[in-house]
């Protein structure tokens, strides 16, 4: 791996898989730390020069697997120095990986659209935040800006400037290692460790020194130092080294705020037009007009689809045979009840209430809590609404409650488990949720209970909180609900008890599995033994089900599982009463209930938790999504003087069709598989016409989609014709009888009929084509 090139310089070749990021890079730098000499670091493929010292500077060569690099020593010590790297790097640097957590700016469905590929259009890929399209001026957020005041701030004494800095990194240095000291998870050390080699980074301190130097303020030699090394990582290709930008920032933020004290907030952004936010997502820098086209028609697409899937939004969700099931939204404000009522959600499957207590110095007061919640339940216009306790610990710190540091976290101080120690701020919350009750139809449920002791203590507080609003004159709900979030596979094995304690039930799916299959989902090497359709998992939900409705209570669910429309056929299958996901994800859950037979669900259930891997599970449930009821054809499918211009163009125009229709949930893979099959050959079969098709799970309904085109595109047929007219057949994975290539080996014979080919071209009505289509290639509509 290694060839010495003299006593004081050698070359390597970087063996890591993930290249020199954070971790090696800072138990490089910290081994090369050790000597007095002047180490550095060459990446021979860029000319990048590093301070090997420097984990900062290591991490801005880019260095990549397999690059080649040069590292060069120079001082007192280079001999023993030049020795003792060459053993680092042949024996430990190839031990110092690890997988990567995937970065969300590398987390996408496909690559780009063909349609843009096309285009030639350069763009720059990141992590969406929301879905959809929006176009407006983009305006950039990241980096540190100095509010106004600071950013003009005079230093008079350099001297004075460099000890404001250097007593502001040993105050953040003390605190990260008294951090550190505690027992915190891995995940949490981890990140902290980072911030600590950065604080302590020559590179940084350098930078700053050197612009302390010209006259900097302390403020201003932080701020400028940090945008100089953020800009540096931003430009690498490698999402997870463009990622570290954050952790400069977030330092240079600690010591600033440290400076300044209570006068240092952050300068806002202030949007004056319509805009785009970029922290990372898909940038575009030049709209073509091909790119504007591809853009107006996804645009379309989606409005399309959202206006079949709201037509029947305010209906109730009940399956083929009768059953009913609820279905309810996630918020975490009042705000967003209105909009939720406005998707069809039957009712809050979950406010959490846990957001009116982070990132504020202080706990919100009684009357503040009981204006929000009284809000949230005239919004809901008699509809439910189920108010969680206030659920922090574990990924949710609320720094002003002074919570202890904890080595595993989610098993730890958090929840329930909290409120006996702070039992003055679960009462003042109790007080707002009963006196807001009087105001709508609200119920409160308590998250993390493992006990029925917690629950008698919960019912004990109540009472009590009740006791005095009657005391003082206050109204409330005397008979609201209360319930308890299934979250601790214990409380599974004392439903008898907890049924007679409480009103319902709503299931935790997050939590329950990890804590159920012993899998912390944010450790990337265990995450992979994390899923919700592992078969021990369903049955272990059927077994609190089934153990809730046997006492005669009700139960819901509210966790991530709840929101995947591929689930449902479980969900309707174990019975549940409820379900509550994000207000977006009701119309189209309403919708798919309304597909699907209780009988059949329970029936797959049943087949589902006979299977012993969740892979057999994901292949049933695949198999069980198709929609056998629709017909291939449909007039929804026919697209007749279509502005398409390209192949790429056509065939994402068909997808879209599907899309709108609800035929797949997914456009954009497949159209990787469409494309998969048209890299093998071209589907243009020559006389204008070509017939591009695919097998996939993807389809939820088989189909044939017909594209008319206004004028003929090159399809690179067989015959070297453009092409003016394109089915495209799609078909499920699971197509038992190949009707695939029985209706293929027919279209393309029919095609062969110069009369046939004649006659459906003339035609120019989508419901002559679909009757014509239906008649030819008998095909009941």
């Amino acid at each position: 791996m290694s060839q010495v090139c003299n006593p004081v310089e050698f070359k390597f070749i970087c063996p890591l898989p993930n290249g020199l990021h954070a971790r090696p890079a800072s138990q490089l730098a910290e081994f090369a730390s050790d000597f007095a000499c002047d180490l550095s670091l060459i990446n021979l493929r860029t000319g990048a020069a590093a301070n090997l010292k420097s984990t900062l500077a290591i991490i801005s060569a880019d260095i990549r697997s397999g690059d080649e690099c040069s590292i060069r020593v120079a001082g007192t010590d280079e001999t023993s120095a030049g020795a003792a790297l060459l053993g680092y790097i042949t024996r430990d640097l190839p031990k110092s990986d690890e997988p990567l957590v995937e970065s969300g700016s590398e987390r996408r469905t496909g690559p780009l659209p063909r349609a843009l590929l096309a285009s030639g259009i350069r763009c720059y890929f990141g992590a969406g935040v929301s879905p959809g399209i929006g176009m407006g001026t983009p305006v950039i957020v990241g980096g540190i800006t100095l509010p106004a005041g600071l950013d003009s701030e005079v230093a008079e004494d350099a001297k004075r400037e460099e000890r404001r800095v250097e007593r502001a990194m040993a105050t953040v240095r003390e605190r990260i290692k008294a951090m550190l000291a505690r027992s915190v998870s891995p995940a949490e050390a981890g990140v902290l460790k980072a911030h600590l080699a950065i604080l302590e980074d020559i590179s940084l301190s350098d930078k700053i020194g050197e612009l302390l130097a010209q006259g900097r303020s302390a403020g201003q030699a932080l701020a400028e130092s940090a945008q100089f090394f953020m800009s540096i990582l931003q430009k690498s290709e490698s999402s997870y080294i463009r990622d570290r930008a954050v952790d400069i920032q977030e330092i240079c933020l600690r010591l600033l705020e440290e400076i300044y004290g209570p006068k240092f907030t952050a300068a806002s952004v202030e949007l004056k037009q319509p805009s785009i936010i970029v922290n990372r997502g898909l940038v575009l820098p030049n709209g073509t007009a091909a790119v504007r086209r591809f853009y107006d028609g996804e645009q379309q697409a989606i409005e399309k689809r959202n206006a079949a899937l709201t037509r029947n939004k305010f209906r109730p969700a009940v399956t083929l045979d009768g059953l009913r099931m609820e279905v309810a939204a996630n918020v975490s404000s009042a705000e967003e009840v209105a909009a939720a009522c406005a998707q069809g959600a039957e009712g809050i499957g979950l406010f959490r209430t846990e957001m009116l207590f982070i990132g504020h110095d202080r706990a919100p007061s009684e009357d503040e809590q009981f204006e929000i919640y009284k809000r949230a339940a005239q919004l809901a216009d008699q509809r439910p609404v189920i108010i969680r306790t206030i659920d922090i610990g574990g990924d949710k710190p609320v720094p002003h409650l002074n919570l202890p540091a904890e080595s595993n976290p989610f098993l730890g101080y958090r929840g329930m488990r909290i409120y006996a120690e702070h039992r003055e701020l679960f009462r003042t919350q109790l007080r707002a949720i009963l006196r807001a009750s009087a105001f709508g139809k609200l119920q409160t449920m308590a998250p993390m209970v493992s006990t029925i002791e917690e629950v008698q203590w919960l019912k004990d507080q109540l009472a009590q909180s009740q006791n005095e609003l009657t005391n003082q004159g206050i109204s409330f709900d005397a008979a609201m609900p209360v319930g308890i979030m299934i979250e601790v596979p214990s409380v599974a094995f004392i439903l008898d008890q907890l049924c007679a304690e409480v009103d319902f039930f709503s299931i935790g799916t997050n939590d329950l599995n990890q804590y159920f299959l012993a899998v912390d989902r944010d450790n990337a090497k265990v995450a992979a033994l994390s899923s919700v359709r592992h078969p021990s998992f369903l049955r272990f939900l059927k077994h609190i089900v089934d153990g809730v409705h046997a006492n005669g209570k009700w139960i819901g669910m509210c966790g991530e599982m709840a929101g995947d429309v591929r689930n449902l056929a479980i969900l309707v299958g174990l019975g549940l009463d409820e379900i509550s996901a994000s207000a977006s994800q009701v119309p189209a859950l309403k919708d798919r209930i309304s597909q699907l037979s209780a009988r059949s669900c329970e029936e797959l259930l049943a087949r589902i938790m006979a299977c012993t891997q969740a892979e057999q599970v994901n292949k049933l449930l695949a198999d069980d999504h198709r929609d056998t009821s629709q017909s291939l054809l449909d007039s929804s499918l026919v697209i007749v003087e279509s502005d398409s211009r390209s192949k790429e163009e056509a065939i994402r125009e068909l997808i879209d069709s599907l899309f709108i229709a609800g035929r797949t949930e997914n456009p954009d893979r497949l159209e990787d598989v469409v494309w998969a099959r048209e890299a093998a050959y071209s589907t243009g079969l020559g006389h204008g016409f070509a017939i591009p098709h695919c097998r996939s799970d993807l389809i939820n309904a088989n189909s044939i989609a017909v594209l008319k085109l206004r004028r003929p595109i090159e399809w690179n047929s067989l015959d070297g014709k453009p092409v003016q007219m394109v089915v495209l057949l799609a078909v499920h994975e699971s197509d038992a009888n190949n009707s695939h290539m029985k209706v293929l080996a027919k279209l393309a014979r029919k095609l062969m009929n110069e009369e046939f080919r004649d006659r459906l071209m003339k035609l120019s009505d989508s419901g002559r084509i679909l009757s014509y289509l239906s008649r030819e290639l008998e095909i009941p509509l």
